[in-house]
């Protein structure tokens, strides 16, 4: 197959549902030839619009630092998926590559039930420690690729939430003042192994955007919205 690479890339980049509905149909080297020299912010979005085993195949035939880029930055459900379906090899290799936290949420919900809450929680959801200044949360938050949250999460040392804040609420918050002097809101949660037909059932989803998503010790895993 021969390809304009800058065509081909500026088009996926625009039409990243019509770019993956043609690489789909391709041989898999070809598919993964496609994707060599374009960079995981560009290839991600492609990746998560393709079916989870050609994602998947494709995946496990790049770089190992190449497929961490990808994983790194790929939606975090489309990540999890996509690594259940690599050989374990593979994704040892590709998992080493990963920031820690990052691996360490990946892992945490690859060993939980697929159909559970906790394999499909991201755990990218914000979570701050009640000794943060509201300056540090709100310097992280800017800092952070991710979605503005409605949703922010106050633990204690060991990670257990002890309540929550509406984003407004830090925004208009004096910037010296402590997390822990903030009046939190209540924190509504579910254990990870809950099954998401469950989860979903929930009424508390009336009042709440995002449930908190638990281990067995307490500690928070992340948050799981009725969208997911």
């Amino acid at each position: 197959m021969t390809i304009n690479p800058s065509i081909a890339i500026n088009y996926a980049d625009r039409h990243p549902t019509g770019a993956a509905r043609v690489l789909e149909t391709l041989p898999i080297e070809d598919v993964t030839a496609f994707f060599d020299d374009v960079p995981a912010t560009r290839a991600a979005p492609i990746l998560a619009e393709m079916p989870v085993q050609v994602a998947a195949a494709a995946v496990a035939g790049f770089s190992r630092d190449h497929a961490a880029a990808i994983i790194r930055v790929i939606p975090f459900q489309n990540a999890v998926r996509i690594l259940r379906l690599v050989a374990p090899a593979v994704r040892t290799e590709v998992m080493a590559e990963l920031p820690a936290s990052r691996a360490r949420q990946i892992s945490h919900a690859l060993q939980l039930p697929p159909t559970s809450v906790g394999a499909w929680t991201d755990g990218s959801q914000p979570a701050f420690a009640k000794t943060r200044r509201v300056s540090e949360c709100m310097d992280i938050l800017k800092a952070s690729r991710a979605r503005a949250p409605q949703t922010i999460y106050v633990v204690d040392d060991a990670r257990r939430v002890l309540g929550e804040l509406h984003l407004m609420d830090l925004v208009r918050a004096p910037r010296d003042a402590h997390v822990a002097d903030l009046q939190l809101g209540a924190a509504a949660s579910i254990p990870a192994t809950m099954p998401v037909a469950s989860a979903a059932l929930d009424d508390r989803w009336v009042k709440k955007d995002v449930l908190a998503v638990t281990a067995r010790s307490g500690e928070l895993i992340g948050g799981f919205s009725h969208r997911d």
